[in-house]
């Protein structure tokens, strides 16, 4: 067995986050970070992940959102059609696991691919061989807010990690390599 030695330290106040456990999405309002910072929740019960969005999307208008999930549920795919519409998300990317389409499953996936003809360079949807959930939003309001969580943008009764951040370098670093799975 390896050992890992740890330094001992005082963090940076900058460094610090916020941990906890969210019972319900109306607890997570107030605690959402500041620029530059992030906060840390586990969910132990049927919380589905695109409940979320509603909530970082109080701050404004989204200039661009880029999701990367594994599955998207036709409830998720219909909300997020239905921000496009309503002129709440300006431009949507979308990176759907491959697998979805070979095992069937997804309609969500199929809702997309066809709204890409009624929204004609507002919505990007690929499939590539991605496992990665992350939810990118970058505000009008000057929020960048990452989501980087085990959820995907379906329902489920599983256990689920989230960390979310305010951070425009890390919305950047993300947007640069997704980028390249939607040339």
């Amino acid at each position: 067995m390896h050992s890992i030695e740890i330094e001992k330290r005082k963090p940076d106040a900058a460094a610090q986050c916020e941990c906890f456990v969210l019972h319900d999405w109306t607890e997570l309002p107030p605690r959402l970070p500041p620029p530059g910072g992030a906060v840390t929740f586990v969910t132990y019960r049927c919380l589905s992940a695109f409940e979320l969005l509603p909530i970082l999307l109080a701050s404004g208008t989204c200039d661009r959102c880029l999701l990367s999930t594994f599955n998207l549920s036709a409830k998720a795919g219909s909300y997020l059609e239905a921000l496009l519409t309503g002129g709440r998300v300006k431009l949507l990317d979308v990176v759907l696991a491959e697998a979805m389409s070979r095992l069937g499953e997804g309609g969500g996936l199929a809702m997309m691919v066809d709204a890409q003809t009624r929204f004609p360079g507002r919505l990007r949807v690929r499939q590539a061989d991605v496992h990665a959930k992350v939810y990118c939003l970058a505000m009008s309001s000057g929020d960048n807010w990452v989501v980087e969580c085990s959820a995907n943008l379906a329902a489920n009764s599983r256990i689920e990690l989230y960390a979310v951040w305010n951070s425009e370098a890390r919305l950047l670093w993300h947007a640069s390599w997704l980028g390249r799975l939607l040339r």
